[in-house]
């Protein structure tokens, strides 16, 4: 199924990263597809030995990569994104980090060279919120489409100084309106 991602972000489950890409499918449904990362950044392989102590409970693997300067490096990942922030607060003093402000969900799609369409590969179940709940699929990048979405714009207008608020428009394809706060009774514009 191709599926349009809408929303990226990320959860902490049963003390694991848990992605969540959030989208509409070609058919119009909604979904959203859930799996795990283990989030990573690298430090120089020529620092390891400076930090090697904060790194008991953290997968270390060297990779065939290096930094801009073409030093090597090696990717240090954890079970999940608290404890990855944890190390880099204990060695980002010690040592250079590299990619350490990613984002899991971030990293997902760059992994898996995903901008925005995707094919959607697995079993589904369903909720009173989302139409398909993909837990654990393949999920490959595909060629971009744009599936009908439903878009509200909304715009507050305020007093900068005192934020007072003066009126709300909301606009989409099938509805203008805007509320203004006044003295009379009623006051809707379309």
């Amino acid at each position: 199924m191709k599926g349009y991602i809408i929303y990226p972000t990320y959860e902490t489950i049963n003390n694991e990263t848990i992605i969540q890409l959030y989208g509409r499918l070609e058919n119009g449904q909604s979904f959203v597809t859930l799996n795990r990362l283990k989030p990573y950044f690298y430090i120089k392989e020529n620092d390891l030995k400076k930090v090697e102590k904060l790194l008991s409970k953290y997968e270390v693997e060297k990779k065939n990569l290096t930094n801009f300067k073409e030093e090597k490096v090696i990717k240090i990942s954890a079970k999940n994104q608290s404890e990855l922030n944890k190390l880099y607060q204990a060695i980002h003093k010690k040592a250079d980090t590299y990619e350490a402000d990613i984002k899991p969900h971030t990293r997902f799609l760059i992994d898996n060279n995903i901008m925005q369409t995707i094919k959607i590969e697995g079993d589904c179940t369903s909720s009173e919120k989302i139409d398909r709940i993909y837990n654990g699929p393949i999920i490959l990048p595909i060629e971009p489409f744009k599936p009908k979405l439903k878009v509200l714009s909304i715009d507050i207008e305020s007093s900068k100084k005192s934020g007072e608020l003066y009126c709300i428009g909301l606009y989409t394809e099938n509805e203008k309106k805007v509320f203004m706060i006044t003295k009379h009774k009623k006051c809707c514009r379309m």
